[in-house]
């Protein structure tokens, strides 16, 4: 056993106790030096002399301890602790000093104070800094696992290298960063590389992946970045978001793929929030295809503007049984006093759809239930017809007998001048809206609202253009010379 599996194999307990044995020896070179150099010869202590080393230890142990000397793990050894050892040795000096000069034990020099001093600082931060290399540097190591760049030499780049030290699958090869100066720079021990030199950094260093560590630049900015990474031949990832990172809940689990709304290319559009309440505020609020994509982004924002009641209807177990989870946990946690009522069912039972409107008061209804995967309802057009057509039908019918002062159809920019089976059924389901709306006695407000290519939902194309990734390409589309306008799913909703 070499002396690195020695000591890395020692409870923390142990590690204490052999750095407070070293501590103490350190202290008394540093006295004998000390006091060598102020007489100019080598020290030999004589009767009361003798006194100087264990009222050292005395003083300086029991201060180190307090101070946390002892407390900090040498595999994380960062400047916070070097300034703790300078309070430290500074206190346990000036008290050393104070003791000795009362006491009259020996005469002390300032020169003498200074060299005691700086000595007992160097030394403790040199030996810390030193274990910490030994036993726990990357390079001792010999990591075997993904090679990576950290895009970002910030904190929290610094942060996420501390965590990937301690994981064999990650090898962090160095810093990569936008900021000229630091280039050439050493940062824990690695170097920072410049980001104009990416492309023969990744080469030279055989890089399997870059991972984004810059949770608080805008959109723009890191899209630009992503632009710049897209054409390497290197996996792209990136970390949470800043606020998790600040509460400390980062972990090599949370380094994900690059972020969907990344895909944007823009800035996210914020909603004007005066008109998001509107029809929901102390209102009872149906969401039909509540587990869905859509259905359960509404569900989300819905819950944070004060509903009365929030109805859910989905016609898959899992599916509302996930969202009624998540969404008990946001109102626990935020403190909201909300009811939930989950329906398990399908809009097509006219049954089931009679008894809730019979019994549940419901002001506004967010219709986001529908078959709208192109290819599937094209081979399936029965089902997408029923659930689409029909589903609508049923649901739109019993909110005009029953006078739902609100009802907004989730429709799909595939219902203009339809050419497929889903895009047909979604404008015919437009028509038996617009149809009600004609009625002298209609009270409800019938509304639809149409958007496509968005990133994330059900039947977006962005899980296939990942798939196709993942193979090795090539990624496809409708036709080379296409533009595609993105927007997400928190957009979408609101």
């Amino acid at each position: 056993m070499n002396m690195k599996s020695f000591f890395r194999q020692k409870t923390r307990s142990q590690k204490r106790i052999y750095l407070l044995t070293l501590d103490a020896l350190l202290i008394s070179f540093v006295i004998w030096s000390s006091f060598s150099l102020q007489s100019n010869k080598v020290f030999i202590p004589n009767g009361i002399e003798w006194f100087t080393f264990p009222l050292a230890f005395l003083i300086s142990l029991p201060i180190f301890i307090r101070l946390g000397l002892y407390r900090a793990v040498l595999q994380y050894f960062r400047g916070q602790a070097v300034i703790a050892i300078f309070l430290a040795t500074l206190l346990s000096t000036m008290v050393w000093v104070g003791v000795i000069s009362l006491l009259k034990i020996i005469e002390l020099s300032p020169m003498t104070v200074i060299v005691y001093w700086l000595g007992i600082f160097m030394l403790v931060t040199v030996v810390r800094l030193g274990a910490q290399h030994l036993l726990y540097s990357l390079s001792q190591e010999k990591k075997t696992g993904r090679r990576v760049l950290i895009y970002g030499a910030g904190a929290a780049g610094t942060q996420l290298t501390n965590i990937l030290k301690s994981d064999s699958s990650y090898s962090v090869s160095g810093f990569i960063d936008d900021d000229k100066s630091l280039a050439g720079w050493d940062i824990l021990g690695l170097k920072v590389f410049s980001s104009i030199d990416l492309a023969s950094t990744i080469e030279n260093k055989n890089i399997d992946e870059i991972i984004l560590a810059m949770p608080s630049i805008g959109r723009s900015k890191r899209q630009a970045i992503i632009n710049r990474l897209e054409s390497l031949p290197v996996n792209i990832r990136s970390i949470p978001p800043f606020l998790d990172l600040a509460q400390g809940k980062l972990s090599v689990s949370d380094i994900k793929d690059i972020d969907i709304d990344d895909l944007l290319g823009r800035e996210v559009i914020e909603p004007d929030s005066k008109l998001l309440p509107a029809n929901i505020k102390n209102k009872v609020v149906m969401v039909t295809g509540a587990g869905g994509s859509i259905g359960s982004e509404l569900c989300r924002q819905i819950i944070q503007l004060s509903p009365k009641k929030l109805l859910l209807l989905e016609q898959s177990e899992f599916a509302l049984y996930k969202i009624e989870q998540e969404l008990e946990d946001i109102i626990s946690g935020s403190r909201l006093s909300i009811e939930l009522d989950k329906v398990l069912g399908s809009i097509t039972n006219a049954t089931l759809l009679k008894r809730l409107f019979a019994d549940k008061s419901i002001n506004t209804i967010y219709h986001a239930a529908a078959y709208k995967h192109v290819p599937l309802v094209e081979e399936n057009p029965v089902a997408g017809l029923s659930n689409n057509v029909f589903g609508t039908r049923f649901l739109a019918e019993h909110a005009f007998h029953a006078g739902v002062e609100t009802f907004v159809l989730i429709s799909t920019d595939k219902a203009v001048r339809p050419t497929n089976v889903m895009g047909c059924s979604k404008r015919i389901s437009e028509l038996v809206l617009q149809g009600l709306s004609e009625k002298i006695d209609c009270k409800t407000v019938f509304s639809m609202v149409r958007f496509g290519n968005v990133l994330g939902s059900s039947g977006s194309v962005v899980p296939k253009f990942r798939q196709q990734i993942r193979d090795g390409g090539p990624i496809t589309v409708t036709h080379k010379e296409i533009t595609r306008f993105f927007m997400s799913i928190p957009e979408a909703v609101q």
